[in-house]
Order: C-alpha cells, then structure tokens, then sequence
C-alpha cells in the first residue's frame, strides 16, 4: 500500500490554518456541550490567582480554621442529603449510608423485629391514659403554669 504524503498537496501554512481551524471548531463544540463547568473551572483559576495575591501569608492557617469551622457547623442534611430539586448532588455521606442500610438490611429487619415482640401494651395504655389525665385536667381546671 502506498502512503500519501500531505506535504505534497499542502502547503505548511495551509496545514496550520487548517490544524487552527479545527482546533477552534473543537474548543466551540466543547464550550458548548460543558460551558458551566468550562466557565467554572475559569472562575475558580482567577480567584485562586487573587487570593493568592491577596493572601500571601498565613493563608493555609486561614483555610484550616474555616474548615473546622464548617465541620464545626454540619448538619445530618448536609452530610447525608440525598439529590434534590434545587440541583444539588447526593451528598458520600448518602450514599455511604444508603450502602450501609444495604448491606445491614438484615439485621435492621431483626432488630425491629426484636422491638416489636418486646413492645408491651400497656407501657402504650399508660403513656395514653397520662395524655387523657392531663388533657382532661387542663380543660377543667385551666392550665396553671
């Protein structure tokens, strides 16, 4: 089989043009099929750039002391949410726990199970009858605190 030689039939310059031309023909298909997260990945460059700038010493113990903080302030929503409307992702903690609840599945079956042939009526009878006594007191004699 005989080759082809390009260069035989374009010019350097032509096969630059060319090779730009096709170079910018991909960078617009991929602006846009992923223009937020190209424009993203942008944004976080020039601010990385400017905290850099700005904050040239100490920098490190500043981020350190806002991660605590921030773990300091999570909330079994933040760690465990699931995927919601607003487009936020499910969280690891989620799905970790849904993995775990997976895995465990028989022995949550068990133990509730467990708990339901320990459940003695009455301790349900006396924790109503207490809500009737006090519901029924309140309304006659008014509540007095």
């Amino acid at each position: 089989m005989k080759s082809i030689e390009i260069a035989d039939y374009v010019s350097e310059s032509e096969m630059k043009a060319i090779a730009q031309q096709v170079f910018k023909e991909r960078c617009i298909e991929s602006f846009k099929k992923d223009h937020d997260r190209i424009i993203s990945n942008s944004g976080y460059a020039v601010i990385v750039k400017i905290v850099k700038e700005n904050y040239p010493e100490g920098l490190e113990e500043l981020v350190a002391k806002k991660a605590i903080d921030v773990i300091d302030n999570l909330s079994s929503l933040t760690l465990f949410g699931p995927r919601n409307a607003w487009d936020r992702e499910t969280t690891g903690g989620f799905e970790a726990l849904q993995k775990a609840i997976k895995d465990n599945s028989s022995l949550i079956n068990d133990k509730a199970i467990s708990i339901i042939n320990e459940f003695k009526s009455y301790d349900c009878e006396e924790h109503v009858a207490e809500i009737l006594r006090e519901t029924i007191s309140d309304r006659l004699f008014g509540d007095k605190s």
